[in-house]
């Protein structure tokens, strides 16, 4: 399962982010070797986790989390938009049915088992959300071993620009627009394995708030 965060519930959720934003820094900045301006040692953190941004947190058998990512409406600042766009040698689209996703990571101090688990988790639950709030392409920045399932699964990548490989990257990656076909849930299936159930959303169930959030916050 995996838990999404809202703007208006980032007070509520206050010690799951600081917990998440410690799970970046340990997976993007000591074991990936990005270099992040503003980096306090302790939390990857950056201009675009305010904003507009959701949140997506996946969690282990033992309450850690164990997964992020973070959806941000293209049309709102975003880091691949906003900062990568600079190294990037087209125009990247934006539109009310794009949304941008990055900083998806897994925790590498969790078993396998478990950190196949929370990437399904955190795969399933973004596409519940792109299918509630009416996103049907996907903007983010991908390796090719990352695009290749979703190619296998029938799903339709376009490739932007020439590939660039990011401080602190060794490897190249390309900016990409993702999107369905219109066998829709079907191509979800085939990539992940299952259709939606993972979702757990404070707009649906408040209860969550109490379940997963701050008391000293209600």
């Amino acid at each position: 399962m995996a838990l999404v965060i809202r703007p208006q519930h980032r007070n509520r959720f206050h010690s799951l982010l600081t917990e998440m934003h410690r799970l970046r820094r340990r997976v993007f900045v000591e074991r990936l070797g990005w270099r992040i301006p503003g980096d306090d040692g302790v939390h990857e953190i950056d201009d675009y986790d305010s904003g507009a941004c959701l949140h997506l947190v996946s969690f282990a058998p033992d309450g850690r989390i164990a997964g992020s990512s973070r959806l941000t409406p293209s049309l709102e600042p975003n880091v691949t938009c906003n900062v990568l766009q600079a190294q990037i040698d087209r125009p990247l689209p934006r539109g009310e049915d794009i949304v941008e996703v990055s900083r998806l990571c897994v925790d590498h101090d969790q078993p396998e088992a478990v950190r196949r688990e929370a990437l399904k988790d955190l795969r399933l639950s973004q596409f519940e959300l792109y299918r509630k709030h009416g996103w049907d392409k996907v903007l983010c920045v991908a390796y090719v071993r990352s695009m290749q399932p979703w190619i296998r699964a029938g799903g339709r990548i376009e490739v932007i620009g020439s590939p660039t490989t990011f401080p602190g990257d060794k490897e190249p990656s390309f900016a990409v627009l993702m999107a369905g076909t219109d066998e829709g849930d079907a191509v979800v299936e085939r990539h992940v394995g299952q259709v939606g159930g993972r979702l757990l959303d404070p707009l649906a169930d408040p209860s969550l708030l109490d379940r997963f959030g701050d008391k000293r916050a209600a």
